[in-house]
């Protein structure tokens, strides 16, 4: 594909002829994975109760000190896969009983994310397709997504470029994400819920609540309220944990605490949201789960 000779199918742009070599997002031209699964852990819309169809891509735009997904998405932790297996996976899952088919950190594979659900649609593959992504994208991708993508699961990081770029490596990210989140709920619009509580097309925000605020919610939120809908649905997470290189950094060294959480929660109130979830994580018999 020629995409890859020349790419610029992420914010970086940087040209790089991924054929021969691997690019700022970390993988060259080859389709990478780490894994694919029924997930349980996303909101309900997403999951259900059998859970999301998840498939883990290698590789990514971004440089998160304190990535969640690190293995695969800062160090490129992954297996070799071609088209026809990645359908093989969609409908694999999907036979499994997956309730939509979560597509995370796909960005870097964008073509051929788009002829593998074509194909997997043709070969009756049913389930809404979700893109769980950073918020970090080019207008273009997302041009290329439209009608591939039913559900943008989307982070918005921070829109503080102090914190975007001494935490996630792109001092440009908040205006490359206000201009992608615009254009998401543009293409596709407020989330609509189907049959049973399925996600059937929409756009979802995520914040994820770090130590101190130092990403700054409030922004996120204002802009949000402001800018596209107070009507938006928007998950706010209480699941950071010191991973990486998260623990280089005084701020990130601890979880969040129930106050900051709760105080997380009183802000995404003040702007007025009409919908979304809440998180709450508690250890049972030593395991820990998710509720929503």
């Amino acid at each position: 594909m020629p995409y890859f000779e020349n790419c610029l199918l992420c914010p970086r742009r940087c040209g790089i002829n991924r054929y021969l070599t691997v690019g700022e997002c970390g993988v060259d031209a080859r389709i990478r994975y780490a894994n694919a699964l029924l997930y349980k852990g996303e909101e309900p819309p997403i999951s259900g109760k059998r859970g999301a169809g998840a498939i883990f891509f290698s590789g990514c735009p971004l440089h998160c000190v304190y990535c969640q997904n690190f293995a695969f998405s800062q160090m490129a932790y992954g297996k070799p896969i071609d088209l026809e297996g990645l359908v093989e996976r969609y409908l694999i899952l999907q036979k499994r009983g997956a309730w939509t088919i979560e597509l995370v950190t796909a960005t870097q594979y964008a073509p051929y994310i788009v002829s593998s659900v074509r194909l997997a649609r043709e070969r009756g593959l049913r389930l809404p397709i979700v893109w769980n992504t950073s918020g970090y994208e080019t207008i273009e991708t997302l041009d290329m997504l439209k009608g591939t993508v039913d559900i943008y699961l989307a982070d918005l990081i921070s829109l503080d470029e102090t914190f975007c770029e001494r935490y996630i490596g792109a001092k440009d990210y908040p205006e490359v994400a206000k201009k992608s989140i615009k254009h998401m709920y543009e293409q596709v619009g407020n989330l609509k819920i189907g049959e049973k509580g399925r996600g059937v097309k929409g756009l979802i925000v995520r914040i994820l609540v770090l130590p101190e605020n130092v990403n700054r919610i409030e922004r996120s939120l204002h802009f949000l309220s402001k800018e596209i809908s107070k009507s938006l649905y928007v998950s706010v997470m209480d699941q950071y944990t010191p991973v990486y290189r998260a623990r280089e950094y005084p701020t990130l060294r601890r979880k969040i605490t129930v106050e900051e959480y709760e105080r997380a929660l009183a802000i995404v109130e003040e702007f007025g949201f009409e919908n979304g979830w809440r998180q709450t994580h508690h250890l049972k018999r030593g395991v820990k789960e998710v509720e929503w």
